[in-house]
């Protein structure tokens, strides 16, 4: 079966430095077959002057987001944190609307170790569907999983359990899976992929250690095999987007080759 899926890279916007925007953008000169770009804004105080020269040089390539995640959290104990999260991420959503952008991930954040799952999910509810109904219509917000992180904060959702039960009380909700957390966290990803793949918008991939580390290359020794997971979304017909998550400009440059080669 051929390849139904998208391919793309990473992009990232943290500052309003336009010379570091165009080094970023050049650099994706060099990637054959790019489909997309996934825009990392962790700043969204963008001008509308920024926001036309992005889309202008991303002309190229289909563009989705992710949202901006560091110091934010929907699943806070204080109302007013995450009323500040929701505001900035619906800045998010108008930005990525303007961009054109398909798909908008986000990071539900991380509560405090006094909350219970339970507890934690009705707060996750209560403060996704407001930015869901926002964007209705507009470009299709995902929710992700992410990496286990516990101290006085615990990472929400970790576990593909956790995502499905989150279906319960929002079943039109989208995922954005990310399989290298997956393989970090030591959880199955393979059924749940197969059947949630129409509600799969888009895939993080990057190879990662069980209970160890992650975001590096298939260059490196880890746990994920790339052809493996290739042949998976092959099987299965996933039509989504994914997007290769990997840091370090050696480890994305050899990382893209062996995922062209395993198509």
């Amino acid at each position: 079966m051929g390849v139904l899926f998208k391919k793309g890279l990473f992009l990232h916007i943290v500052s309003h430095d336009k010379r570091e925007w165009a080094r970023a953008i050049k650099g994706l000169g060099c990637f054959s077959g790019l489909d997309f770009v996934e825009v990392w804004l962790e700043e969204v105080d963008l001008s509308v002057g920024e926001i036309v020269w992005l889309k202008q040089r991303l002309a190229p390539y289909e563009i989705i987001i992710h949202a901006p995640f560091i110091n934010l959290t929907l699943v806070s104990s204080h109302r007013s944190i995450n009323s500040a999260t929701i505001g900035i991420l619906r800045k998010t959503i108008d930005i990525g609307v303007k961009l054109g952008a398909k798909v908008a991930t986000m990071h539900a954040g991380a509560f405090p170790l006094f909350l219970d799952q339970r507890a934690v999910r009705e707060i996750f509810v209560a403060n996704f569907r407001p930015l869901m109904n926002y964007a209705k219509g507009k470009i299709q917000i995902t929710v992700e999983n992410i990496s286990m992180k516990k101290s006085t904060q615990i990472s929400y959702p970790v576990l593909l359990d956790e995502l499905e039960a989150i279906r319960t009380p929002i079943s039109e909700i989208n995922f954005t899976l990310d399989v290298g957390h997956c393989v970090e966290n030591g959880d199955e990803f393979a059924g749940f992929l197969t059947k949630n793949k129409s509600r799969i918008k888009n895939i993080h991939l990057h190879n990662a250690i069980q209970k160890g580390g992650a975001h590096f290359g298939f260059n490196r020794p880890g746990d994920l095999n790339l052809k493996d997971f290739i042949k998976l979304l092959k099987d299965i017909g996933y039509s989504g987007f994914l997007s290769l998550e990997v840091l370090g400009e050696r480890d994305v440059k050899e990382s893209w080759k062996m995922l062209l080669k395993s198509l």
